[in-house]
């Protein structure tokens, strides 16, 4: 099987604007950086500290890496991030039941992507992994989406969207109505999501519509 980052990554050319949310340790956003080299640029946002470190280790050998250290979400401020002591570094979350091992909690700050890059001329991709916390993204990216229209690769994790108050259904609306459809699913259908272990996901990639 193909590694999904280098597969999305081949979708973005030199000099593109990308996003990263949920970067992690930077899977994403390393491969990233590398298609849009030194004339493009990427956002890579994560909250978590010991994620950051790997991050801004990455971004001092490629300056066009912005790393951001905080939260994506519908609204500006504090917001608590709820630490897994699993080995996933990916499956810390902003609500306590989407973590899979308690390991303590940290303030950490939320943003609107609307904010973040309300002065970019472009925007051809984001990537979100933000366990759970994908609806609250997409809303505080409204004008964004609606205005450049870029791909996005965005995890499906049910029960994590359950514990934000939305629903997968909600999520995809919420894309179509900025004008992107699904184009492509990526793992388990949503029939077997719902069927599996609460901790199963899927990601699923949005385009223009034509």
């Amino acid at each position: 099987m193909r590694n999904l980052a280098m597969e999305f990554c081949e979708r973005l050319k030199r000099g593109d604007f990308a996003v990263d949310i949920g970067a992690s340790q930077g899977t994403y956003a390393l491969p990233m950086a590398g298609a849009v080299g030194q004339t493009g640029r990427i956002l890579a946002i994560e909250p978590h500290p010991k994620n950051l470190e790997m991050l801004r280790k990455i971004a001092e050998t490629v300056p066009w890496l912005r790393v951001v250290n905080g939260a994506c979400l519908d609204r500006d401020g504090p917001v608590t991030l709820y630490c897994c002591g699993s080995s996933n570094n990916g499956t810390h979350s902003l609500r306590a039941e989407n973590r899979l091992e308690p390991a303590g909690d940290v303030t950490v700050t939320g943003y609107r992507l609307d904010d973040l890059v309300a002065d970019w001329p472009h925007l051809e991709a984001i990537k979100i992994d933000a366990q759970g916390a994908e609806g609250l993204i997409v809303r505080g990216a409204e004008q964004t989406l609606r205005k450049f229209k870029p791909l996005v690769l965005v995890e499906i994790w049910p029960p994590g969207l359950r514990a934000f108050g939305w629903t997968v259904e909600q999520l995809e609306a919420a894309l179509n109505e900025a004008g992107l459809v699904k184009e492509r699913e990526f793992g388990p259908s949503l029939e077997e999501l719902r069927r599996n272990n609460r901790h199963s996901s899927a990601d699923w990639l949005f385009a223009p519509a034509p």
